[in-house]
């Protein structure tokens, strides 16, 4: 219970962090904001992840959309990996 509570917590702060770093009207700006939060020191691989796909939404309203493609790419690699890493951990634990 704990845990699920921390959980929703948590996407509760991500989710104000991301409202707090948009400016619709400049995505140049919002973009910036978004690299400068996740290379923040204390930022977990998921925050830094979730912080980048907004990276990806402010290129795509640039029209960089070969750049965002390329870091959605590489944030679905990442979590593809962690799944796999995940289950083969489990596995092996059985």
């Amino acid at each position: 219970m704990r845990e699920a509570a921390a959980r929703v917590a948590s996407a509760i702060e991500n989710q104000r962090l991301i409202d707090e770093l948009w400016d619709f009207a400049d995505p140049s700006a919002s973009e910036e904001r978004f690299r400068l939060a996740a290379a923040a020191e204390g930022k977990t691989e998921l925050e830094v992840d979730i912080l980048f796909t907004q990276v990806a939404r402010a290129l795509g309203l640039q029209g960089r959309y070969e750049e965002a493609l390329a870091i959605l790419t590489i944030l679905a690699m990442r979590t593809s990996l962690n799944s796999l890493s995940a289950r083969s951990s489990s596995a092996g634990g059985s």
